[in-house]
């Protein structure tokens, strides 16, 4: 696989094995990114061989733009751009990467594909742009389709979460 992002940021980057990730991994954990303001396109390209050889596969583009979003009227938090590593998770333990905008006690709540809540929580945010590591293995026991939501400091953010 073969990837290629251009725009505020530019980026190419040959996987050969999967997990096939932008910024690369280490042992199936994907390296965290996060954008900076602006526009992007990603491109992906598939490859018969590793490495970028042998015959090319049909490429998948898309666009999108990353934004500052200032706190609604009412003091309604921002929508931030958290990430979540490893995505999918093996047995549910994952590390959430927070930007500034989460401060102080950040509240969580993991809801099932179904819309059952499965877990909730508070913990103390590591800082500026620091990671917090989750234990959801109890609550995560099948593989599928898992919503994180996060509220905190002048953020709010929902990741999807993939146990396999």
């Amino acid at each position: 696989m073969v990837f290629a992002l251009s725009g505020a940021q530019a980026r190419a980057q040959t996987e050969t094995v999967a997990p096939y990730a932008l910024f690369g991994d280490t042992n199936g954990s994907h390296v965290p990114w996060t954008p900076a303001l602006g526009a992007y396109k990603l491109t992906a390209t598939p490859y018969a061989g590793p490495s970028g050889t042998g015959g090319a596969g049909i490429p998948l583009t898309v666009s999108f733009s990353i934004v500052a979003t200032p706190a609604a009227r009412g003091g309604a938090p921002a929508v931030a751009a958290a990430v979540v590593y490893p995505n999918p998770s093996g047995d549910g333990r994952v590390v959430v990467a927070l930007p500034e905008a989460f401060a102080g006690e950040v509240t969580y709540a993991l809801v099932s594909a179904m819309g059952a809540r499965v877990a909730t929580g508070t913990f103390a945010c590591p800082g500026p742009g620091g990671t917090q590591a989750l234990d959801f293995s109890g609550h995560m026991p099948a593989a599928g389709v898992y919503n994180l939501y996060l509220t905190g400091g002048q953020a709010q953010a929902h990741l999807k979460l993939l146990r396999r």
